[in-house]
């Protein structure tokens, strides 16, 4: 996890790049991705509302490059053993899975679905996504033609920022309840069956965003306090959760993201 941990911080503290436009907060660095490696980021830079760029930097800051500018982009993940980026892109009730090679070429689309939040697993034959709206869904898998649909939850809640265990067999994901309390819930893709991982009081913000490391035995996630109006007071840390004990550590400085 330490090398996938240090690329999140790293890319949470990159500066931003000149040209922010006024009156515009520039989410200079968002939705970051570490390459299996952990040599490489793909992350998504908001120059404003309407303009974002998918691009990609070393973990030490080097070697910045854009992949694709001038359009709405989506959450960038790995393909094909991190020699492609992968893009999902959101469209009303609809979801579509691109590839994009690491010189910004040889775009493709993978899977186009009817759902949110769409993730494809590390073997790259199956797909997990929510059906529903944004505050009532299903937590759902099919294969990548939108064929075997199987349910895994009801829609009591909204599950987003789904992301696969490395063995494929267990789902994490970010979960809102009637309540509006945010938790992070693990949920086995083969028993559909669902079970909290984070317990986190409001004072410690409300976690998202799970990353697994590369044994499956933890999880990090971030935690904190958003004003999506003004995202330069955006506050949050990084915690990593143990999968046999539940404890959770904060690895990450306080920083705005």
């Amino acid at each position: 996890m330490k090398p996938q941990i240090a690329a999140l911080i790293a890319l949470l503290t990159y500066p931003a790049p000149a040209g922010t436009q006024a009156g515009h907060p520039e989410r200079h660095a968002t939705l970051p991705a570490v390459s299996p490696n952990g040599r490489w980021i793909a992350y998504v830079r908001d120059k404003s509302p309407d303009s974002t760029e998918l691009r990609v930097v070393g973990v030490d800051g080097s070697k910045d490059r854009l992949l694709r500018g001038a359009g709405p982009h989506g959450v960038p993940g790995w393909g094909d053993g991190g020699r492609r980026v992968t893009l999902v892109q959101s469209s009303g009730d609809s979801a579509t899975l691109w590839s994009i090679g690491l010189d910004g070429r040889d775009a493709r689309v993978l899977a186009r679905l009817q759902g949110h939040a769409l993730s494809p697993s590390n073997n790259g034959r199956l797909l997990a996504y929510a059906t529903g709206d944004w505050r009532h869904n299903r937590l759902t898998v099919s294969d990548f033609d939108g064929g075997h649909i199987r349910v895994l939850t009801d829609s009591s809640a909204a599950w987003f920022n789904i992301a696969w265990s490395p063995d494929d067999r267990m789902l994490a994901a970010s979960r809102l309840d009637s309540t509006a309390d945010m938790q992070v819930w693990l949920v086995e893709v083969q028993s559909a069956q669902p079970r909290p991982l984070t317990a986190f009081a409001s004072a410690e913000g409300r976690p998202q965003w799970p990353a697994w490391s590369p044994d499956g035995k933890r999880v990090a996630v971030q935690a904190g306090h958003y004003d999506r109006e003004h995202p330069e007071k955006n506050e949050s840390d990084i915690w990593v959760i143990e999968m046999a004990s539940g404890r959770a550590t904060k690895v990450g400085m306080r920083t705005g993201t």
